[in-house]
């Protein structure tokens, strides 16, 4: 009983150290994500100005990180704690690494480096500051365990120690009385303490930035912090006693269905896991919707069973970053100017559809240059060049079927995927959107500027699917259009470029 009542005040002693570590930890991460923010502002910022200040924002962090892990690795560590620094050291060196050269691709201010820099982001250096976030919630985890258990531990002390003193009553009453006396002066107070660190952890939750959600075995909620209340949209009141699957209903990946089996089989297991980096959370009576990356995550005992006995559900909204990604992939993927398909997605669009192909699928691939567009863009200016690609793009779009890809992939040059598409009836699509194209007129300052275009068409078969070889012949036969007089359109054959002749 003597051991048993020194590890209570073992709990007292070592509870500021465990909660100086926890908040160390929160700042760590809270940093860290800090970090990649900046990363993303530095990416889409224009202004090399505001580019450098963010870059010396982005030292001033790293130095921060550095400083306050240094003070965690200054505590006395566990094996447990050891093994997660180890792992942590493997994952900063590389993270550091590829942010340092996102930041200088992106400081290069090329298209080329600006793509790049994005890739290296989402590919690398996102996944591996989640995995960092993963290891410091391990220590969190490993820290409330550790006071949970001990918790329990005292109460079952506590317990024994009213037993002892009944017994003890019914033979030495006034021994009994003062031992009662005294016992229960030092239960009230390891109580005390005990609720003390509850308060504080229970302090350091509402503190923290991203929703946590607390429930037992069962999936109860027992406990949530403000920014669960918020993200949720209900009071905390609405949210404890209630089954985590009816308080917040959630799909991933697009599909409309719930996430209660997996929930509740995360429940079962002793397994610490991550159900979803990215979900959706819907609300009822509302089209609403909010992105948001969610961990369920069991607390378990520190001993050999590893008995579970609650778990902690994490998660914070990452709309805005949604948001910012469908904006960085449009811009990626797309002509700003006409809204088509840019070179990069088209080549993309075509190599799938060379990959897939069919033993009886006919596609084919034409490429338009227009004709006399130089004149307008001298004669007229930029801006005036801009309005007739506009609205030529539209007009040429207006001739297409429904499922035709499109795009732009020079100043004045298209493309089009006719897809189940004999050479003869890809070649009368394009013969309308010739005509159309001829009786466009473009008015500027009391002039008429009038516009051709030459076509090229190839056919793609099992017999012809190699991309860059496909394209060139297009190329080849747009060519041959203009060298034939232009405003027309040519159909490319190995050994003869004709204009306006059928292949049969």
């Amino acid at each position: 009983m003597r051991i048993q009542f020194t590890e209570q005040f073992y709990i007292i002693e070592s509870k500021d150290e465990i909660v100086s570590k926890m908040n160390i930890i929160l700042n760590l991460i809270e940093t860290a994500r800090a970090r990649t923010r900046l990363t993303q502002e530095l990416i889409v910022q224009d202004d090399f100005f505001v580019k450098d200040e963010i870059s010396s924002k982005l030292d001033s962090l790293a130095a921060r990180f550095a400083q306050k892990r240094q003070e965690f690795l200054s505590f006395q560590l566990s094996e447990f704690e050891q093994n997660v620094v180890y792992e942590q050291n493997i994952i900063i060196n590389i993270i550091l690494k590829k942010q340092r050269e996102v930041v200088e691709m992106i400081m290069e201010e090329t298209a080329e480096s600006n793509l790049k820099a994005q890739q290296t982001l989402f590919s690398e250096v996102m996944p591996g500051q989640g995995q960092l976030v993963d290891l410091f919630m391990d220590l969190i985890n490993y820290y409330e365990g550790k006071i949970t258990k001990k918790t329990g531990e005292a109460k079952f002390h506590y317990e024994t120690y009213n037993k002892v003193q009944i017994y003890l009553l019914f033979f030495i009453v006034t021994i009994g009385f003062f031992i009662s006396l005294w016992v229960s002066k030092r239960i009230i107070l390891v109580e005390q303490e005990l609720h003390k660190d509850k308060t504080l952890i229970h302090s350091t939750l509402m503190s923290l930035a991203d929703a946590v959600v607390i429930t037992d075995t069962n999936g109860i909620i027992i406990d949530c912090n403000h920014v669960a209340e918020t993200i949720l949209r209900l009071p905390q009141e609405e949210i404890i006693n209630k089954e985590f699957v009816n308080i917040a209903k959630i799909t991933s990946k697009n599909k409309l269905i719930q996430f209660e089996n997996d929930i509740k089989e995360i429940f079962k297991s002793n397994m610490d896991e991550s159900i979803a980096d990215d979900v959706e959370l819907h609300f009822e009576n509302s089209n609403d919707l909010i992105y948001l990356d969610l961990q369920l995550s069991p607390i378990l005992d520190n001993d050999e069973n590893r008995n579970k006995f609650g778990c902690i559900v994490t998660f914070r909204d990452i709309s805005e970053k949604k948001i910012l990604e469908k904006k960085i992939h449009h811009q990626a993927n797309f002509d700003a100017l006409t809204g088509l398909m840019n070179r990069y997605a088209f080549e993309t669009k075509c190599n799938d559809l060379l990959e897939n192909l069919l033993a009886n699928n006919e596609h084919c691939l034409c490429i338009l240059d227009l004709d006399r567009f130089k004149a307008i863009n001298d004669n007229c200016g930029h801006k005036a060049g801009d309005t007739v690609l506009k609205e030529i793009s539209s007009l040429i779009k207006s001739c297409l079927r429904n499922g035709d890809t499109f795009a732009r992939i020079g100043g004045d040059e298209f493309t089009v995927i006719f897809e189940n598409c004999p050479v003869k009836n890809a070649k009368q699509i394009m013969n309308t959107a010739l005509s159309k194209i001829s009786e466009y007129k473009f008015r500027y300052n009391n002039e008429k500027y009038s516009l051709g275009c030459s076509i090229g068409i190839t056919n793609i078969n099992n017999n012809n699917k190699v991309y860059k070889k496909v394209f060139n012949q297009a190329d080849q036969a747009c060519y041959q259009a203009k060298n034939n007089g232009r405003n027309q359109v040519v159909i490319y054959k190995p050994e003869l470029i004709e204009s306006g002749i059928e292949l049969n």
